[in-house]
């Protein structure tokens, strides 16, 4: 493309020290056509000074001249071309997950912030500095070319490290144990004059105060300023960039334009096509209990929401989220690792707008969950709907064009049974999912529940809120139970989940999503999905998945080589476990599960041997 107009321009130029003012403007004229028809326009100014300066040996006046022109006839022709890309060049928030590799984050669309939540991750991805969590920062600093351009990174651990490296034509260059520009911006600065090169970096602002004391942000809000510098051929050809990112989601993006700046360009609103709102119910373990978390390992997603209950407007989602009660403990929730497996599901233009409602403590006495009180000072599920009608409204007007949905509800509850038996709390549960389904207009909304921790249940009688919980999806379409499992609640404190709870139950209640949907009336009647089973003792334990039907109860099967058989005193089912003693768990046997429907039983799964026990 260069050359092409360098052979359009140097016709024109006459002799040393002398231009033809007429042919100059037929040079600009052709130089702006071609401009228009280049996909790679952007890229032209440096093209076009590099090379003329290289290839036509005239005098300073002449090169000065018909470079001047040219750059001329593509700032007439390419502004709007200059703009758009500025409009998509909003900065991504994103996660590397286990066996990725950071060594091919080096394209313009790959700008951004990539989060590593744990040094069991970190060992695992190729391409880091070290095996630890942190988060790495891809810059991109454009040269007269493809071939000139430069892939940038800077990896900060969560302990503070910092390392750089940038793309090389073998690969990258070396880790070093250096880093960017971190600074705060002060009340009275300006962020004009940051452009450049050496202001590459991120710039915080910590109030709206601040911010409506600084010249040249977007809007007076804080956030973070991210400078960038795109590289041309010479100082006039090279380009200062700026994101600004607001603590409530907003992205602004400009770059420099002479002197000046272009108009700030507000993108990330607009490629939002869908917003999945979902209630966070129940008491502590769903308000979060989760250590340890911070800013470090629970960077904001832009992806995330929240209407929160002491502050009902729309934001970026915070950790701990906005719940009901002050609770000192707060920390991550089940509802936030949800939000995030849910995002990364379902692609770059979703967002999840979190309702986080529940209260440690809480239970159906009343004045909490309970329907039966719903004028109390602690009216729970009534303040969750009328926090539930904002954040439907707020996304609407926020996002106008996207479709805006209530997905389901999550539901955490179940280690205060306010002294219940099991048919009451059973008809206090069944009758609050009712409840919210008609509050919403909403009869079919998924509800998933979590499966209370393990720990707490070990070595003692089953309670009733577990028995319950594991017999919903049995009794109320369209709910599924999401298992966790034992050692994952925080040291001395059996009741709660730790991170790592809190983030497997947040995967396995994305997963039983599907199973909550499946579960529903004319559903093609299913087997149990991957069953396992094993010795315990004298017993034999089982347990299987959700099957993806609408599933009443199961069928238990055991064959002791002559017989199968079904039931008996010596076989206990809750929800989706089995238990079985007596003489058919001292013999060699084998056991299978079928799924019991309205429609009737479905086909049972393969059989699994169980050994003997061995006294």
């Amino acid at each position: 493309m260069a050359h092409q107009v360098i052979d359009v321009v140097t016709p024109y130029i006459s002799t040393p020290g002398a231009v033809n003012p007429a042919l100059l403007a037929a040079a600009t004229a052709n130089a702006a056509a071609l401009v228009d028809n280049t996909v790679a326009a952007l890229a032209l100014p440096a093209q076009v000074h590099q090379e003329v300066v290289e290839q036509v040996t005239s005098s300073p006046t002449v090169i000065d001249a018909a470079t001047a022109a040219v750059a001329a006839a593509f700032t007439a022709a390419a502004p709007a071309d200059v703009l758009a890309a500025v409009s998509g060049a909003a900065f991504y928030r994103g996660q590397l997950s286990a066996g990725s590799s950071a060594d091919v984050l080096r394209l313009r669309a790959d700008v951004g912030v990539w989060s590593v939540y744990d040094t069991a991750t970190a060992e695992t991805i190729t391409g880091l500095p070290v095996a630890a969590p942190g988060t790495l920062t891809v810059a991109w600093v454009r040269g007269s070319g493809a071939t000139s351009s430069v892939a940038m990174q800077e990896y900060r651990t969560v302990s503070g490290a910092a390392y750089t490296r940038e793309a090389s034509s073998s690969g990258w260059t070396p880790w070093e144990r250096t880093s960017w520009t971190r600074g705060q911006l002060s009340a009275g600065s300006s962020v004009d004059v940051l452009r450049l090169a050496e202001d590459v970096g991120v710039w915080s602002v910590y109030d709206a105060a601040t911010a409506a004391a600084i010249t040249g942000l977007p809007r007076p809000w804080s956030g973070a300023l991210t400078v960038w510098w795109v590289r041309g051929g010479s100082l006039s050809t090279s380009v200062a960039m700026q994101e600004y990112r607001t603590t409530d989601g907003e992205v602004y993006t400009r770059q420099t334009s002479g002197a000046g700046w272009t108009p700030w360009a507000a993108p990330g609103s607009a490629s939002i096509t869908r917003v999945d709102i979902f209630l966070a119910a129940g008491q502590s373990n769903m308000s979060g209990r989760g250590t340890p978390y911070g800013a470090d390992l629970d960077p904001p997603h832009p992806r995330i929401w929240e209407v929160g209950a002491h502050a009902p407007t729309l934001r970026v989602a915070s950790v701990p989220l906005d719940m009901r009660g002050d609770n000192p403990n707060a920390a991550l929730s089940i509802a936030t690792t949800f939000a995030r497996e849910w995002v990364a599901r379902t692609g770059e233009t979703t967002v999840a707008l979190l309702v986080p409602a529940a209260q440690g403590g809480t239970g159906f006495d009343s004045g909490t969950w309970n329907w039966r009180d719903p004028d109390g000072p602690w009216s729970l599920t009534a303040a969750m709907l009328t926090q539930t009608a904002t954040a439907i409204a707020a996304a609407q007007a926020k996002w106008p064009g996207a479709t805006v949905t209530v997905r389901g509800m999550l539901w955490h509850q179940g280690e205060n049974s306010s002294g219940l038996d099991q048919p009451g709390y059973t008809a206090a549960i069944d009758d609050l999912f009712a409840r919210v389904r008609a509050g919403l207009g909403a009869p079919d909304l998924p509800i998933i529940l979590g499966e209370l921790s393990p720990d707490r249940r070990e070595g003692a009688p089953e309670r009733v809120s577990d028995l319950t919980i594991a017999d919903t999806p049995a009794r109320v379409a369209r709910t599924a139970v999401a298992h966790s499992r034992a050692g994952l609640s925080r040291d001395g404190d059996l009741s709660h989940y730790g991170r790592e709870g809190v983030t497997l139950l947040g995967q396995r209640m994305a997963d039983a999503y599907t199973a909550a949907v499946a579960n529903a009336a004319g559903v093609l009647a299913m087997p149990p999905g991957f069953v396992q089973a094993w010795r315990d003792g004298t017993s034999v334990r089982v347990e299987w998945s959700a099957p993806l039907c609408r599933a009443t109860g199961y069928q238990v099967a055991t064959y002791d080589g002559t017989n199968w058989t079904t039931a008996g005193d010596d076989l206990t089912v809750i929800g989706r476990r089995a238990t079985i003693t007596g003489a058919r768990a001292t013999t060699t046997t084998h056991v299978r599960i079928a799924t019991l429907t309205p429609s009737g039983t479905s086909r049972p799964t393969p059989q699994i041997p169980v050994g003997a026990h061995s006294a």
